[in-house]
């Protein structure tokens, strides 16, 4: 993983982190509130980590184990395939 995914992944858990933007639910348990908060970390993550990545890989970076393909993109390598 790159330095630059990491950051990304940093400032995404900070700001999710409850009483920093919001707190879901705002009278809940400090169980329930970390166990919502933590859904909607992976949620966002799982839905925007592409489009990072794609917009990393617009910079000549690609993440460990995947390689760039012949129009410059990011692409996941098979197994044993080396770039």
């Amino acid at each position: 993983m790159n330095i630059q995914m990491s950051i990304f992944i940093i400032i995404l858990f900070v700001l999710l982190t409850p009483g920093v933007l919001l707190r879901i639910p705002p009278k809940g348990s400090l169980l329930t509130v970390a166990i919502v908060h933590g859904i909607v970390f992976a949620l966002i993550y799982h839905l925007s980590h592409k489009a990072v990545l794609k917009m990393l890989s617009g910079s000549g970076v690609c993440i460990s184990g995947m390689c760039h393909n012949g129009h410059g993109d990011c692409i996941t390598k098979a197994n044993g395939d080396s770039c």
